[in-house]
């Protein structure tokens, strides 16, 4: 049987996360997450490398999500709302603070009660703040799932999955 697990509700492999248990599948078997054993149990010879890595890599995903969010408010649709308001923010400045305030920015402004011009400064300089610190991110969880995918063996996936994942709760 082919065994894969994960500690959050992203998807890896073969495994799907249905509102408060896991379900391997096939065979459609249920397994209550508290229930679930460590990855360093997996040095079980019967468990595949194959699936040592994928939970690893899962893992140190859910680990760098959890790093962005230390930093920035998390979901599709507020990254998408920082990507505009950085857009229309950079147009403002590029454009001399002058001309019709684009929405993102006079909503902002609005928001916090500060001018447009302060609203479109303070915007870009929390991009680029974010900017330095999402690329620290990436480049752990790359780096990380690297030495995951090399690994020959599972203590070999197990030393670089703890590597990436401290490195993660260190930024």
């Amino acid at each position: 049987m082919r065994i894969a697990y994960m500690k959050t509700g992203t998807r890896a492999g073969n495994l799907r996360f249905i509102t408060d248990e896991y379900v391997l599948i096939p065979g459609e078997i249920e397994m209550d997450a508290d229930a679930l054993p460590p990855l360093d149990s997996l040095h079980d010879p019967g468990v595949a490398l194959a699936d040592s890595k994928t939970l690893a890599l899962a893992e140190i995903d859910t680990a760098a999500e959890a790093a962005r969010g230390r930093y920035i408010t998390l979901g599709s649709g507020q990254g998408l709302t920082y990507l505009r308001k950085e857009t229309q923010a950079r147009a403002f400045v590029a454009a001399g603070y002058t001309g019709s305030v684009p929405a993102m920015v006079a909503a902002t402004a609005a928001g916090r009660g500060i001018t447009a011009q302060l609203a479109a400064d303070t915007i870009i300089a929390q991009a680029d703040a974010w900017a330095a610190t999402g690329a620290q991110i990436e480049q752990s969880r790359e780096g990380g799932k690297k030495a995951v995918n090399d690994a020959l063996d599972v203590a070999g996936v197990v030393a670089a999955r703890d590597a990436a994942l401290a490195a993660l709760a260190a930024i």
